[in-house]
Parts: C-alpha cells; sequence; structure tokens
C-alpha cells in the first residue's frame, strides 16, 4: 500500500510503503491517516500526531515494528519510507 506524506503542505510529496494490514491495525488503534515527514538532521522521517497525547508525534515505523521508547527503529533498506514490516527491525 502506498501513501503520500508531505513535510509541508505545499511540498512535493513523497511516497511511502506500508502493508495493508499494519494499515489497517493503526487506524483499528485510533491512530490518524494524516502521516507526514519529518526531518531530523539528514534523514526523514514518516511521522503521525499522537491521539492520547496532543501535540506528541510518533514516528510510524515504532508503532509497526512495536519499538519500544529508547530504542531505534532500524530500517533494514535504509529507506525510510519503506515502512513494510519485513524492512523494519
Amino acid at each position: 500500500m502506498r501513501l503520500e506524506v508531505r513535510k509541508k503542505t505545499n511540498d512535493e510529496p513523497k511516497v511511502a510503503t506500508i502493508d495493508r494490514a499494519d494499515f489497517e491495525r493503526l487506524m483499528a488503534d485510533g491512530w490518524s491517516a494524516n502521516w507526514y515527514l519529518n526531518s531530523a538532521g539528514e534523514y526523514r522521517y514518516v511521522n503521525v500526531a499522537d491521539p492520547k497525547h496532543k501535540g506528541d508525534n510518533t514516528p510510524v515505523a515504532r508503532l509497526i515494528a512495536n519499538t519500544p521508547r529508547g530504542r531505534t527503529t532500524q530500517y533494514r533498506d535504509g529507506d525510510r519510507l519503506n515502512l513494510r514490516r519485513s524492512n523494519l527491525a
């Protein structure tokens, strides 16, 4: 499944890829489908607003891989727009 994500409203969209089952689980868990691209230095991450904590954002990869806070989600192919479960560790 492919989703467009942007850093800002008027920016050129990038395409993130996610397994449909993971997308559906996140939607069922109450997460928004309004994802955006966040830059941290040279790296880009796909984030989503936390529905339980207004103003907090969570990397989508962390939600898919169930990465605990304080740990880093690894992208096997180095592509932070590839959110397929098989690419995350």
